[in-house]
């Protein structure tokens, strides 16, 4: 007879209580303002100390009408660019993935920022969607 074996997870039920491997993402509306000033921080995601940081993604629509000019860093208190570095992906709009500093775990809670690395020639209303993938303590 066929026998079902239970993991440890299902049988203490931690399915909501300790996530494991799970995605935290969050859409942050912006202004023209916002990133036409080189040096602009935006804090887009919460991190929590003794989180592991093993991804991140920065979706971000066409922010610069003009001669496209603006950068984009994604990084933390820490290292304004640990994750991306001077990305050109609000210059038309896209997607751009970490190519350094996975992973990284955080010994205090902090924020995952979205760092304005060159402003925009001609700001322009946007949105941009911070992602990460991130493994519990």
């Amino acid at each position: 007879m066929a026998t079902t074996y239970t993991s440890a997870a299902v049988a203490a039920n931690n399915a909501y209580k300790d996530l494991g491997v799970f995605v935290r993402s969050f859409d942050v509306p912006v202004t023209a303002a916002m990133v036409g000033t080189i040096n602009n921080v935006i804090q887009a995601l919460p991190v929590f100390a003794g989180e592991t940081v093993l991804g991140v993604e920065l979706v971000a629509t066409d922010l610069d009408t003009g001669a496209a000019a603006i950068t984009l860093s994604v990084g933390d208190g820490a290292s304004t660019a640990r994750y991306i570095s001077a990305s050109d992906v609000g210059q038309a709009g896209g997607l751009a993935k970490h190519t350094a500093g996975t992973p990284y775990q955080y010994a205090a809670d902090d924020t995952i920022d979205v760092l304005i690395a060159a402003a925009a020639a001609t700001g322009a209303d946007g949105t941009i969607t911070v992602t990460a993938t991130l493994k519990a303590k």
